[in-house]
């Protein structure tokens, strides 16, 4: 089946960070993680956060749809050019709808030695971060 694998060009190792549909990935500021979006049921995606020894997962929620129509089918286009991260590397932010379908952003505290917090913002259809 389909996986995302992250190959290191100088050992040639592989890793296998994730084998559920991949909607998009996006590397850490510091380039050491990479969190990439996968299908975890039928209309939830969730964050996994891979550092190359383990794989750390967020917990799942509902993508929005102007996120899931015209973000996710290209983010190579956006990975270089819109932020996910935050740039000190903790969090990650998404566009998505609460459970009656009303759009906000969530923003999902990424920290491996403790449970992801979750921060709702309602009202926004987009998310990203600023630099700065």
């Amino acid at each position: 089946g389909p996986a995302l694998v992250v190959l290191d060009l100088l050992t040639g190792q592989r890793d296998v960070v994730a084998r559920e549909r991949t909607g998009g990935f996006f590397w850490s500021p510091e380039g050491r993680r990479l969190a990439a979006l996968v299908v975890a049921d039928d209309d939830r995606v969730q964050w996994i956060v891979s550092d190359g020894e383990g794989v750390l997962r967020l917990p799942p929620f509902r993508p929005g749809q102007t996120w899931a129509r015209e973000v996710l089918p290209f983010f190579e286009q956006y990975s270089q050019s819109h932020a996910v991260w935050s740039a000190d590397g903790t969090q990650l932010v998404a566009a998505a709808v609460d459970d009656e379908g009303a759009p906000q952003a969530i923003i999902q505290t990424v920290d491996a030695g403790a449970d992801s917090t979750t921060e709702r913002v309602p009202g926004a259809r987009l998310a990203w971060w600023a630099d700065g």
